[in-house]
């Protein structure tokens, strides 16, 4: 299994194109709460954040969590950063083996900060427009 995907990942000598490590990039992405943290309880929540990533690559990162509060709900917005993506550098022609990568998911963690105990507060997933609801404090809604 491991010399197909070094395989579909290495491109042949002729070959127009090559794997090339990127800039930088940084997106949002959904995120989801663990069971273990429901029913939502205490001031913060673990949420945990899936991306995916090529074989090679530096594993992405949770860079930065924007989570705005108010009286009764926390949007939180999770942005990830893949320190050098891969991609294609160059022209795949008609009869080459085409670009693939053995894509592994990182599940990445955080514990936010959702404020007081004492208050019900919703958390939505601010990915989604509008921000998509996935749980309350004191019940075990998903």
């Amino acid at each position: 299994m491991t010399a197909l995907f070094a395989a579909l990942a290495q491109p042949a000598a002729s070959s127009g194109w090559e794997w090339v490590a990127g800039p930088p990039k940084t997106e949002p992405r959904s995120w989801w709460i663990e069971k273990s943290e429901l029913p939502l309880k205490g001031s913060s929540v673990r949420i945990r954040v899936d991306v995916p990533y090529c074989s090679g690559e530096t594993p992405p990162l949770i860079y930065h969590l924007g989570v705005v509060r108010n009286d009764d709900r926390v949007v939180i917005r999770a942005y990830v950063r893949w320190p050098e993506p891969l991609h294609v550098s160059g022209q795949v022609e008609p009869g080459d083996p085409s670009p693939a990568c053995a894509d592994l998911v990182a599940g990445l963690h955080r514990r936010v900060t959702i404020g007081p105990e004492s208050r019900h507060r919703k958390l939505f997933d601010g990915y989604f427009r509008p921000p998509r609801f996935l749980a309350a404090q004191g019940d075990g809604a998903e």
